[in-house]
């Protein structure tokens, strides 16, 4: 888990670089940079997931006729 915040900041640099218009094959430097930019990409989409259930679980309980949820 300490790493995310380092596999972030690798993204953002090759964000940062495709924003300033750089060609394509010089976004990533490496593939240290690309396997940081995928572990960044899937802790993101893990979350969002996690969240998008939460979601849903907190509708059911809302929804929930039983008493111990209201």
């Amino acid at each position: 888990m300490d790493e995310i915040p380092n596999y972030f900041e690798t993204a953002n640099k090759i964000i940062e670089r495709a924003r300033r218009g750089l060609p394509h094959d010089r976004w990533m430097i490496g593939n240290k940079e690309m396997e940081d930019f995928i572990k960044a990409y899937s802790a993101l989409l893990y979350a969002c997931n996690n969240m998008h259930k939460d979601l849903i679980n907190k509708g059911f309980d809302a929804m929930s006729t039983d008493p111990d949820n209201t």
